[in-house]
């Protein structure tokens, strides 16, 4: 389903409100790392959510074009497998994304902790099947999208 743009109000978080909404960006918040940053647990208004921190410094944000489309992409279509986008921090070197979701870990760390059942890798591995097909169709107003460097450690499981 394709969200009106009214309906689509980001929210700018200053970075100093992401650093305290993960005390600090400290490890024992740190659920993993991506190629270019760090992604942590935090709370912003009694709320559990996952914050995505670039490093300081990297152009990979400014050099990939399809940030921008991930800014506008998820808080413009509704499936039940993709996570809501409630903000993001762009300020100097800083930039981070903030997305509404009680995260449990990533996929990547839950298999190698062999805390997953069969049948709930089965589940995750329909649900993400869902999704990329999803993101393959033509969902005007959207194009297709297209999802690059998929790996375990990208696909959040959450409670």
């Amino acid at each position: 389903m394709v969200r009106s743009l009214q309906e689509n109000n980001l929210k700018i978080f200053s970075y100093d409100e992401l650093r305290m909404s993960t005390n600090d960006f400290r490890n024992e918040n740190r659920i993993d790392d991506f190629q270019y940053g760090k992604t942590f647990y935090g709370t912003i208004q009694d709320k559990q959510v996952v914050v995505k921190i670039w490093q300081p410094g990297s152009h990979s944000w400014a050099s990939n074009c399809d940030n921008a489309f991930r800014l506008r992409h998820p808080q413009l279509i509704c499936h039940p497998n993709l996570v809501e986008l409630i903000g993001y921090c762009r300020k100097d070197e800083h930039f981070g994304i903030v997305y509404d979701v009680k995260a449990l870990d990533t996929l990547l760390n839950l298999i190698l902790k062999d805390s997953l059942s069969r049948i709930q890798i089965i589940k995750i591995g329909i649900g993400f099947a869902s999704l990329l097909e999803f993101h393959h169709k033509d969902n005007t107003p959207l194009p297709p999208y297209v999802v690059c460097n998929i790996s375990a450690s990208h696909i959040m499981i959450y409670q």
